[in-house]
């Protein structure tokens, strides 16, 4: 992911994923130092100073040039900003 140097701290990427009675989530948790990633861990339970929390269909509209405004942000806005805009930046698999 290509991200600012000045960028350090965490996140939480998370998909909420409707078992038609309550929301349940799914999502990592982005460590970032330095404007580089340091671990990615499977988690929606851990601290983070910024959050990201939405359904599939806004996920995929964020990562192909949608406003974040479509996504539920808290926290440090502007790193949760930064990082799902480099994910939309970041090739997502085998050519």
């Amino acid at each position: 992911m290509d991200l600012d140097s000045r960028l350090s701290g965490n996140c939480r990427l998370a998909v909420e994923v409707d078992d038609g009675i309550t929301p349940i989530f799914a999502g990592v948790l982005v460590t970032i130092e330095g404007g580089k990633v340091i671990s990615c861990v499977p988690s929606v339970e851990s601290r983070a100073e910024a959050w990201v929390a939405g359904n599939p269909r806004a996920w995929l509209r964020r990562l192909n040039g949608a406003p974040l405004s479509e996504l539920e942000v808290g926290g440090k806005a502007q790193l949760a900003k930064a990082i799902t805009e480099a994910l939309s930046r970041t090739p997502g698999g085998p050519p």
